[in-house]
């Protein structure tokens, strides 16, 4: 993995939130400050995982941090996989993306949260998806990185073409991500 993707997360960054002070909006609300706007949700860059985890500040405001990494399998419901390629409408994943940490900021007592997802084609085995997640207690952080794998599979225009064994290819359908 080369340390120059600049895909993903700035490592000199702090998180992409700050606490709204605003004394009109509730104090449990965020507002998203995109301080990076050239830092990519959607990459067809492979992802530099080390990259995402040290983006997270650790200055002590958190006592756990889950990092989850989606790979590419061999296999899924159509049979034997060679590889997958995923194709995205760009513009709204990014902003769908940046919804969803909203939404997961305002859910769960979340500090710091990167999400990268690559597109284009992938082998066997390739970082399809990464989440890392920064919070005061791990349960919230294995909630919240759930919560936004589902929600990015089943919201985010990302679409899945496995490559199968026998030469064929096969979309992925939303509800079949519900168990992937």
């Amino acid at each position: 993995m080369s340390n120059n993707n600049n895909n993903t997360q700035n490592t000199n960054k702090k998180s992409n939130y700050n606490k709204n002070r605003n004394s009109d909006v509730d104090g449990d609300e965020y507002e998203f400050v995109d301080l990076a706007p050239s830092i990519k949700r959607i990459t067809s860059k492979e992802i530099n995982v080390k990259s995402v985890l040290d983006s997270i500040d650790n200055s002590g405001d958190f006592g756990a941090t889950v990092l989850f990494i989606g790979t590419v399998r061999n296999y899924g419901d159509n049979g034997q996989v060679t590889g997958m390629t995923y194709e995205a409408y760009v513009g709204m994943a990014e902003e769908g993306i940046k919804s969803i940490e909203v939404e997961v900021k305002k859910k769960w007592n979340i500090k710091e949260i990167r999400v990268v997802h690559r597109i284009g084609d992938l082998k066997i085995g390739d970082n399809s998806i990464t989440i890392a997640i920064a919070t005061s207690h791990s349960k919230d952080a294995f909630d919240a990185s759930q919560f936004i794998l589902n929600k990015i599979k089943q919201e985010i225009p990302i679409w899945k073409n496995e490559r199968l064994l026998d030469g064929n290819t096969k979309w992925v359908r939303r509800k079949d991500l519900q168990r992937q």
